[in-house]
């Protein structure tokens, strides 16, 4: 989800494109003209002529599709919703096939994109099954901005890995064990945001620890740890107004010290977005004491998030959790 511009088809069509021996990469543009034979292929009418049989050219759209980039979800054109759910959620797609009635879609995953922010209301089946929401925004630091700049938006070398390899990764993701104790920490996370009002449903919670054993394996663990949680502040928000909750709960769940750590961050941002509307509201009428005084009480407020930081360091060293999150956090506000 983001406003236009901040490359969110780039990246689904860059991470597509790095798999490339063998693989299937589909992608459509949607919108309120777009028929579902865009996205599901076209009839097959000499099969409809001949047999009676309504079946598709699905060769080269998504239903033979490893990996799929569907722009604008949406403006998902309503013929192909259903078909777009099996596919999702099933990975089959229901034609007639000899004696079946469906075949095999090979899709290891779908990216979606949008403008605008999703209501569940309006395709709340398909936004179910949506996995990772995750927010993209305009470029705000401006040595990563110069950078885009210099490159003139063009990426380095792509990435290559070979088919074998990663179903090899897929196969060993499902081996990382989810223990008692970490499904206990799963359901303790469900019942703290259940407070807050922000329920999923059962489908989520289960694909949820696939999430949570990807990152596992990713950091080269067999088990799943409460280190893995925050992941889960990407799959758990439905609206824009929880995801502030998810993400503080999701941290919170790996120790108690890390909502102290989200809260310190919170207040820092707090203080540069007030600093800079404050400064935006300046005009020529407003005198340079006045801007001084403003600016002091920021710097104020940054020392103070400083000191702050610098105490949990301690804390965090002291319990024997792993610091590098505050010492980023540090190193940013430093």
């Amino acid at each position: 989800l983001g406003p236009p511009g901040t490359a969110k088809s780039a990246l689904a069509s860059t991470v597509g494109r790095r798999v490339l021996q063998g693989v299937e990469y589909f992608e459509v543009l949607l919108n309120s003209y777009t028929s579902d034979q865009s996205v599901l292929g076209p009839v097959n009418i000499k099969s409809l002529r001949d047999e009676g049989v309504l079946r598709r050219n699905i060769k080269g759209y998504l239903p033979t599709a490893h990996i799929a980039m569907l722009d604008e979800i949406g403006r998902l054109p309503p013929g192909a919703g259903a078909p777009l759910l099996s596919i999702l959620n099933e990975r089959k797609v229901h034609e007639v096939h000899g004696d079946q009635s469906w075949i095999d879609a090979p899709l290891w995953t779908a990216i979606c994109a949008s403008n605008s922010a999703l209501t569940p209301e309006e395709i709340q089946a398909l936004y179910d099954r949506l996995l990772l929401r995750v927010v993209v925004q305009p470029i705000q630091d401006p040595d990563t901005l110069e950078g885009l700049l210099m490159s003139g938006g063009e990426g380095g070398p792509l990435t290559q890995i070979d088919i074998a390899d990663f179903e090899a990764a897929q196969a060993a993701v499902q081996e990382v064990e989810l223990t008692s104790e970490m499904a206990g920490v799963v359901v303790a996370f469900k019942e703290e945001l259940a407070k807050h009002g922000i329920t999923a449903s059962d489908r989520r919670w289960v694909k949820s620890i696939a999430v949570l054993k990807a990152n596992a394996w990713l950091e080269g663990r067999t088990e799943v740890s409460s280190e893995d949680m925050p992941c889960l502040a990407h799959v758990m928000w439905s609206t824009e107004d929880q995801r502030a909750l998810v993400r503080t709960a999701s941290r919170s769940a790996v120790h108690p010290l890390m909502r102290e750590l989200v809260e310190l961050e919170d207040s820092l941002n707090k203080a540069l977005l007030e600093h800079g509307k404050s400064s935006k509201a300046n005009d020529a009428n407003t005198s340079s004491a006045a801007r001084g005084t403003k600016f002091g009480e920021t710097i104020s407020k940054i020392g103070a998030s400083l000191s702050a930081a610098e105490q949990l360091l301690n804390k965090f060293v002291a319990a024997g959790h792993n610091p590098t999150s505050v010492n980023n956090l540090i190193d940013t506000i430093k």
